[in-house]
Protein backbone atom coordinates (compact mmCIF):
# COMPACT_ATOMS: atom_id res chain seq x y z
CA UNK A 1 0.00 0.00 0.00
CA UNK A 2 1.22 3.47 -0.82
CA UNK A 3 0.13 5.91 1.85
CA UNK A 4 -1.37 9.24 0.87
CA UNK A 5 0.30 12.54 1.70
CA UNK A 6 -2.66 13.34 3.97
CA UNK A 7 -2.07 10.19 6.04
CA UNK A 8 1.67 10.83 6.36
CA UNK A 9 1.19 14.53 7.20
CA UNK A 10 -1.47 13.67 9.78
CA UNK A 11 0.79 11.09 11.45
CA UNK A 12 3.66 13.60 11.60
CA UNK A 13 1.43 16.33 13.04
CA UNK A 14 -0.13 14.01 15.60
CA UNK A 15 3.29 12.66 16.62
CA UNK A 16 4.48 16.20 17.32
CA UNK A 17 1.28 16.94 19.29
CA UNK A 18 1.79 13.75 21.28
CA UNK A 19 5.20 14.96 22.44
CA UNK A 20 3.88 18.45 23.21
CA UNK A 21 1.43 16.76 25.56
CA UNK A 22 4.26 14.86 27.28
CA UNK A 23 3.87 11.51 25.52
CA UNK A 24 5.97 9.49 23.09
CA UNK A 25 6.14 10.54 19.45
CA UNK A 26 3.66 8.07 18.10
CA UNK A 27 0.25 8.40 16.50
CA UNK A 28 -2.28 6.32 14.61
CA UNK A 29 -5.07 6.72 12.09
CA UNK A 30 -7.90 4.43 11.09
CA UNK A 31 -8.65 4.54 7.36
CA UNK A 32 -11.46 3.27 5.19
CA UNK A 33 -10.96 1.32 1.95
CA UNK A 34 -10.42 4.60 0.04
CA UNK A 35 -7.69 5.71 2.49
CA UNK A 36 -9.91 8.38 4.02
CA UNK A 37 -8.99 9.04 7.64
CA UNK A 38 -12.01 8.19 9.78
CA UNK A 39 -10.29 8.04 13.18
CA UNK A 40 -7.05 9.28 14.69
CA UNK A 41 -5.26 9.64 18.00
CA UNK A 42 -1.98 10.39 19.69
CA UNK A 43 -0.32 8.36 22.41
CA UNK A 44 -1.68 9.25 25.85
CA UNK A 45 0.25 6.81 28.04
CA UNK A 46 1.87 9.53 30.16
CA UNK A 47 -1.02 12.01 29.97
CA UNK A 48 -3.54 9.46 31.24
CA UNK A 49 -1.04 7.60 33.48
CA UNK A 50 -2.31 4.54 31.65
CA UNK A 51 0.10 2.04 30.08
CA UNK A 52 -2.70 0.85 27.77
CA UNK A 53 -3.38 4.30 26.25
CA UNK A 54 -1.57 3.52 23.01
CA UNK A 55 -2.42 5.73 20.03
CA UNK A 56 -3.70 2.79 17.99
CA UNK A 57 -6.04 1.58 20.74
CA UNK A 58 -7.36 5.09 21.34
CA UNK A 59 -7.98 5.69 17.62
CA UNK A 60 -9.98 2.45 17.42
CA UNK A 61 -11.88 3.21 20.65
CA UNK A 62 -12.88 6.69 19.51
CA UNK A 63 -14.05 5.47 16.12
CA UNK A 64 -16.13 2.70 17.72
CA UNK A 65 -17.67 5.19 20.16
CA UNK A 66 -18.36 7.90 17.61
CA UNK A 67 -19.98 5.52 15.12
CA UNK A 68 -21.52 3.28 17.80
CA UNK A 69 -19.87 0.25 16.19
CA UNK A 70 -18.23 -2.86 17.57
CA UNK A 71 -17.19 -4.17 14.18
CA UNK A 72 -14.67 -2.26 12.05
CA UNK A 73 -14.32 -4.81 9.26
CA UNK A 74 -13.22 -3.04 6.09
CA UNK A 75 -11.15 -0.47 7.97
CA UNK A 76 -7.37 -0.55 8.39
CA UNK A 77 -5.03 0.91 10.99
CA UNK A 78 -1.92 2.94 10.14
CA UNK A 79 0.46 3.63 12.99
CA UNK A 80 3.90 5.16 13.36
CA UNK A 81 5.34 2.42 15.56
CA UNK A 82 4.87 -1.31 15.11
CA UNK A 83 1.89 -2.19 17.33
CA UNK A 84 2.03 -4.11 20.59
CA UNK A 85 0.41 -7.51 20.97
CA UNK A 86 -2.31 -5.82 23.03
CA UNK A 87 -3.13 -3.49 20.13
CA UNK A 88 -3.03 -6.30 17.59
CA UNK A 89 -5.45 -8.35 19.70
CA UNK A 90 -7.84 -5.40 20.01
CA UNK A 91 -7.82 -4.92 16.23
CA UNK A 92 -8.61 -8.60 15.77
CA UNK A 93 -11.51 -8.32 18.18
CA UNK A 94 -13.12 -5.44 16.23
CA UNK A 95 -12.44 -6.93 12.79
CA UNK A 96 -9.53 -4.79 11.59
CA UNK A 97 -7.52 -7.26 9.55
CA UNK A 98 -4.69 -5.03 8.28
CA UNK A 99 -2.29 -2.93 10.33
CA UNK A 100 0.35 -0.81 8.58
CA UNK A 101 3.31 0.62 10.48
CA UNK A 102 6.27 2.86 9.65
CA UNK A 103 8.90 2.08 12.32
CA UNK A 104 9.63 -1.55 13.23
CA UNK A 105 9.90 -2.12 16.97
CA UNK A 106 13.22 -3.92 16.56
CA UNK A 107 14.78 -0.57 15.64
CA UNK A 108 13.99 0.65 19.17
CA UNK A 109 14.99 -2.40 21.24
CA UNK A 110 17.44 -1.38 23.94
CA UNK A 111 16.77 2.36 23.44
CA UNK A 112 13.52 2.60 25.40
CA UNK A 113 12.71 0.63 28.54
CA UNK A 114 9.04 0.30 27.61
CA UNK A 115 9.79 -1.87 24.56
CA UNK A 116 9.24 -5.07 26.52
CA UNK A 117 8.60 -7.69 23.86
CA UNK A 118 11.42 -10.02 22.92
CA UNK A 119 13.30 -9.09 19.78
CA UNK A 120 12.71 -12.68 18.63
CA UNK A 121 8.93 -12.48 19.06
CA UNK A 122 7.15 -13.07 15.75
CA UNK A 123 4.05 -10.89 16.09
CA UNK A 124 2.91 -11.70 12.56
CA UNK A 125 2.80 -15.41 13.35
CA UNK A 126 0.82 -14.78 16.53
CA UNK A 127 -1.58 -12.35 14.80
CA UNK A 128 -2.24 -14.89 12.05
CA UNK A 129 -3.49 -17.40 14.65
CA UNK A 130 -6.30 -15.25 16.03
CA UNK A 131 -9.89 -16.23 15.21
CA UNK A 132 -9.97 -13.02 13.17
CA UNK A 133 -6.41 -12.96 11.79
CA UNK A 134 -4.54 -9.68 11.53
CA UNK A 135 -1.90 -9.00 8.89
CA UNK A 136 0.99 -6.72 9.84
CA UNK A 137 2.54 -4.64 7.05
CA UNK A 138 5.78 -2.72 7.42
CA UNK A 139 5.56 0.22 5.02
CA UNK A 140 9.08 0.77 3.75
CA UNK A 141 10.30 4.10 2.52
CA UNK A 142 9.11 6.19 5.46
CA UNK A 143 11.30 4.80 8.18
CA UNK A 144 14.03 7.44 7.84
CA UNK A 145 11.65 10.41 8.01
CA UNK A 146 9.68 9.01 10.92
CA UNK A 147 12.76 7.65 12.69
CA UNK A 148 14.32 11.14 12.61
CA UNK A 149 11.04 12.62 13.85
CA UNK A 150 10.85 9.97 16.58
CA UNK A 151 14.44 10.52 17.72
CA UNK A 152 14.09 14.31 17.66
CA UNK A 153 10.81 14.43 19.55
CA UNK A 154 11.42 11.61 22.00
CA UNK A 155 15.01 12.49 22.90
CA UNK A 156 14.23 13.44 26.49
CA UNK A 157 11.86 10.61 27.30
Amino acid sequence: MKLTKEILDTLQTLSAESVQDGNYATASVVIDSNQNIVGQHTSCVQTYSDPTAHSDLLAVQELCRSKKLLNLSGYSLVTVLEPSLMSIAACSWVGISDIYYLIPADKLYGKYKWITESIDLDKSAIAAQFDSPVRLHYIKGHHDDFDKLWETLTINQ
